[in-house]
């Protein structure tokens, strides 16, 4: 348990080190919100399709209840019952639309999840972003129940509940419950 709240207190505080500008404070809101004990009942679970590569990675990080499918990574991270569904990940070789460009994508899409407490969230990657093709990235970030993170890469924000990121890239943002 104490492995836990260490990297509950590590994740928060790259939050506020990412909203600090905004002088917001995560940590009254996230503190509680999960006993410690929740967090050890769940097993994860991890798709396995004969249309997507059999490639998942974690480390320092607890998966409790979540489900994957796709190229995943997490590292550094709390998963309370979140959905990571990466069923429409870029392929390499394939060519990405955008504007009047037609972009190589170099290597398979991953998914990475890096210092990040996601709660009862669904990420479902359609990614648009043209500086990021090849990584679909969550960091710094907590979410709170029933975001929904739709091709949206996320860096230091947080999303409280019920809230959605559509087809949009965030960094240090404040998104409010919908």
């Amino acid at each position: 348990m104490k492995a836990l709240e260490r990297l509950l207190d590590r994740i928060i505080q790259r939050v506020n080190i990412n909203l600090r500008e905004l002088e917001f404070d995560v940590n009254p809101l996230v503190q509680n919100l999960i006993p410690p004990k929740q967090m050890t009942k769940f097993y994860a679970f991890y798709g396995i399709t004969p249309h997507h590569p059999l490639n998942f990675q974690f480390r320092h990080s607890n998966l409790a209840g979540s489900y994957f499918l796709g190229k995943c990574r997490v590292t550094n991270s709390l998963l309370y019952k979140s959905d990571i569904r990466g069923d429409e990940l870029k392929k390499k070789c394939d060519l990405f639309q955008y504007q009047n460009f037609e972009i190589p994508v170099n290597k398979d899409e991953e998914i990475e999840i890096d210092d990040s407490f996601l709660i009862k969230t669904l990420v479902h990657n359609h990614s648009h972003d043209p500086e990021t093709l090849e990584k679909f990235f969550i960091r710094d970030t907590i979410s709170t129940h029933y975001a929904n993170i739709h091709g949206s890469p996320v860096d230091g924000s947080f999303l409280g509940p019920f809230s959605t990121l559509d087809l949009t890239t965030t960094w240090d943002c404040l998104i409010g419950a919908f």
